[in-house]
């Protein structure tokens, strides 16, 4: 504990300096990972959100609302003027992803970013999903992706402090039955097709990465709060997974993958040229929470959340 707590410090102090504040000036979200957003998200992900400066956060919120369009272009001619298709415009897990952390850090996000909670409604397809890719809204019958999907979701369920509107509780409800169709990880209309074998393996931290895990969590919650009832033969290859991979002695997830690990980036200058397929950097706090085959205490959450319709588990 005595090392993590030299790495969250070492986050802290680089969110809180000089050279953080050009990279959000250059850019919010690029370049992967060893920049301030990962840095905060990381630390939101620990539940640490109380050791996030407040004034990087107030920088990031500030550059993000200065740069970015307010909706979702379909075609590349749709985007303004003036406005770069890549770093202006914020994809639909980006903008839930962001939605979560200010929240959690106790902005009021619907004054700060009026669009963003209809945003999340507004481009829901008609299979209760959202997709990140922006030609699929053309097709004449668009799918979705659960990578895109899920953290609006978690937007919507988690981070709203009055009941639910109709609208609201139509857009949970169609997206818990999304999640269900794929029993969180199979094909729809093929469920003997894996979508991603790599969902079947907890990973931490998630970003905006997908695991069953994180799946069946947000159902559970969905469940909980809606008073909806589960199917359980639905779940039961999640439940049977959630055995396999908790640690008997700690009772916490064990991780099986780093889906951070091989990912490639852009990489912005101060005059806003960027070049692509960059090698991500790592930071050392990232790569210590980590691991691969250790227990993780911060999904405790999502277990409990199980657990609560689940006990058995």
């Amino acid at each position: 504990m005595e090392n993590l707590e030299k790495l969250v410090h070492a986050s802290e102090e680089f969110l809180s300096s000089d050279k953080a504040a050009v990279s959000l000036e250059t850019n919010v979200y690029w370049p992967k990972w060893n920049s301030p957003w990962w840095h905060i998200s990381l630390l939101k992900e620990m539940g640490m959100c109380d050791r996030i400066p407040r004034k990087v956060l107030r920088k990031l919120l500030d550059e993000f609302l200065c740069n970015s369009i307010d909706f979702f272009p379909f075609r590349e001619s749709d985007v303004p003027s003036g406005k770069d298709p890549i770093a202006d415009v914020p994809c639909h897990c980006q903008l839930a992803s962001m939605y979560q952390v200010f929240f959690l850090c106790g902005f009021d996000v619907d004054v700060e970013i009026p669009w963003a909670r209809p945003w999340f409604l507004k481009y829901q397809l008609p299979d209760g999903g959202l997709n990140c890719d922006e030609a699929v809204y053309l097709k004449a019958t668009p799918k979705s992706s659960i990578v895109s999907t899920l953290p609006a979701l978690e937007a919507i369920l988690t981070c709203t402090n009055r009941p639910f509107s109709e609208a609201e509780i139509t857009f949970l409800d169609a997206g818990a039955h999304y999640l269900l169709s794929h029993r969180l990880f199979r094909a729809a209309f093929n469920p003997e097709n894996i979508i991603n074998p790599d969902w079947k393996l907890i990973c931490f931290p998630r970003f905006y990465q997908y695991d069953f895990l994180r799946g069946l969590a947000f159902i559970c919650r969905w469940s909980e709060k809606l008073k909806r009832s589960l199917d359980r033969e639905t779940l039961n290859e999640s439940l049977a997974l959630i055995k396999e991979m908790t640690s008997s002695e700690k009772g916490f997830p064990i991780l099986g993958r780093r889906a951070w690990e091989g990912a490639k980036t852009y990489r912005y200058m101060p005059d806003g040229s960027r070049t692509k397929g960059h090698s991500a950097d790592s930071f050392p706090l990232l790569e210590m929470v980590g691991v691969p085959g250790t227990p993780c205490p911060f999904l405790k959450n999502d277990l409990d959340a199980v657990r609560r319709i689940f006990p058995e588990y």
